[in-house]
């Protein structure tokens, strides 16, 4: 009981640094759409790893999205990272993706004059392979058509290599259709009109799939390390 109740307390702090976490955008958590990992350890650790935040830019007609995925107990797997992100809309991101942000593609969504790169580990590039995202049928979505993507490059030494493992991010800036703004975006978020996937790997042998909850997480970044710990907690416990 005493447990639980320090569990509660801790998520009930981590809620109230919402707002600082949340101040460069909106964080959203993904939960998992496959099951290939028996145990269910694999989600566990993707849901409360990953997040993307979606962020305004100098530009108004471009939103930026930022894919990253929390350092914390790895535990069983050693190392697990995202190896490709999907985008799903039929409104807002029709235009695609002006630039992506990571070790060899640089942009500057500030509008200072200062191009930014992204983690020197992280190496991303289009079109992906696959070219949907595994376990996500578009076809339940009559509203929503495919959109533009972003894999995992085939470079040295090893594309695993260039995913984006714990405490690195992948940065994606999206042009706009005409008239559209940041909050159309989140809107479609919320509503489900913009569906944001990621592929992952490194859950031991298998590989997983997830997609954006509609519920915005600003405080992703301090919850996921609290879930990712209480996972641990859990496994030492033999609970899970």
């Amino acid at each position: 009981m005493r447990k639980t109740a320090f569990v509660l307390v801790a998520v009930f702090v981590a809620s109230s640094l919402l707002t600082q976490v949340g101040q460069a955008g909106v964080i959203y958590n993904f939960e998992c759409i496959t099951t290939n990992d028996p145990s269910g350890n694999a989600c566990l650790l993707g849901e409360s790893a990953f997040y993307v935040t979606v962020s305004e830019v100098a530009d108004p007609e471009q939103v930026l999205f930022t894919f990253g995925v929390q350092p914390g107990f790895n535990d069983p797997y050693d190392s697990y990272f995202i190896d490709g992100v999907y985008f799903y809309d039929g409104v807002l991101l029709d235009k695609g993706i002006v630039d992506l942000l990571d070790a060899d593609d640089s942009a500057d969504p500030d509008g200072d004059g200062i191009f930014e790169f992204g983690d020197a580990d992280v190496d991303f590039s289009q079109p992906a392979t696959p070219d949907h995202l595994p376990g996500f049928d578009p076809a339940d979505y009559d509203s929503l058509v495919f959109g533009s993507i972003a894999d995992l490059a085939d470079a040295d030494p090893s594309p695993a290599f260039n995913g984006v493992h714990a405490g690195e991010t992948l940065g994606v800036l999206f042009d706009l259709v005409d008239g559209k703004i940041y909050q159309d975006v989140i809107n479609g978020i919320n509503t489900g009109q913009i569906i944001i996937g990621v592929k992952s790997q490194g859950f031991g042998n298998y590989s997983e799939s997830f997609t954006t909850t509609t519920i915005p997480a600003p405080g992703a970044v301090v919850l996921g390390s609290i879930g990712i710990a209480f996972v641990g907690w859990l496994r030492r416990r033999r609970v899970l």
